[in-house]
Parts: structure tokens; C-alpha cells; sequence
């Protein structure tokens, strides 16, 4: 009797919590990314490329992922590619991830001309984990394969 009665107070604890975040006014945080195919490669051979033979720097890559790619050479001779999306609000127009001026973390926002604008003020750090704002999910990360001197991203 008594784990019938305790089986029915779950119960209507988990109804009265699903009814009360039905009615909840506050907008949705921390959509999920939306998925889309990705698959391209790029030669560190090429200008446009050539700054990720050093490790530390970073480059943009538009027009590829929901809102563009930022790959990364990562400090231990790794790559790292991450969609540009902000994981707090990626349907936004402004909450497009840029890597801060010191290139030690990434942050959300654009820039108005010269002047930085940020957006929801979250900060990622460079393996894309949420270190500072409203986000509490880590940038999409995408797959990352050496070929000589060639990288292939994909999902």
C-alpha cells in the first residue's frame, strides 16, 4: 500500500511540474544548434590558410555550418572546428561567436562597423565550453581529420 501511495504523489508531482512550466512566461534558453551537413576540406598550403600551420591561431570560414566555422589550431598541435552559432540563442542575428582580441576564449556578438557589440555576453572557452553568460551548453564542434596538409571538417 504504501509504494502505491508513494507511486501516485510521484505522479502527481511530475503532472504539476509539467503544468507549471507549460504556463511559464519566460522565453526558451539555450536552443540547441540546429544541425545542418558539413563536409568540406581546406589546404594549409594556400594563403588564406596558412596561419593554421601555427598553432594558436584561428580562421573563418563562412557560408559552411548554421552560421559559419571558426577552426582552431589548438596549442597541443590539434585541430579544432566549432559552428559560430551561439548555443544561448542561435536563431538570433547578432549571436555570432568571434575569438576575443588575446585569442584565449570566444565570445558572442558582432561588430557594428569598428565597435564590438555584444549579444547575450556569453563566453566560450577555446575547447567551447560556456565560461561565462547565459549559456549553459558548449558550441557545436565539428570533426576534424589531417591529411598532410590537408584538413577535412565534417558532422
Amino acid at each position: 500500500m504504501r509504494r502505491s501511495a508513494r507511486s501516485k504523489i510521484g505522479i502527481i508531482a511530475g503532472a504539476l511540474w509539467v503544468l507549471l512550466s507549460a504556463c511559464s512566461d519566460e522565453e526558451p534558453v539555450n536552443q540547441p544548434i540546429p544541425d545542418v551537413p558539413v563536409s568540406f576540406e581546406i589546404n594549409l598550403n594556400t594563403p588564406q590558410y596558412e596561419l593554421l600551420s601555427m598553432p594558436g591561431n584561428y580562421v573563418y570560414i563562412d557560408n559552411q555550418g548554421f552560421r559559419g566555422i571558426i577552426i582552431w589550431h589548438d596549442w597541443s598541435g590539434d585541430f579544432r572546428a566549432f559552428d559560430r552559432a551561439c548555443s544561448y540563442h542561435p536563431y538570433e542575428e547578432c549571436a555570432t561567436i568571434h575569438v576575443d582580441s588575446t585569442a584565449s576564449s570566444m565570445i558572442c556578438g558582432h561588430y557594428e562597423g569598428r565597435r564590438w557589440e555584444p549579444c547575450c555576453d556569453s563566453r566560450f572557452d577555446m575547447t567551447g565550453w560556456p565560461v561565462q553568460g547565459p549559456a549553459v551548453f558548449p558550441l557545436k564542434q565539428y570533426q576534424v581529420q589531417r591529411y598532410g596538409s590537408r584538413l577535412l571538417i565534417q558532422n
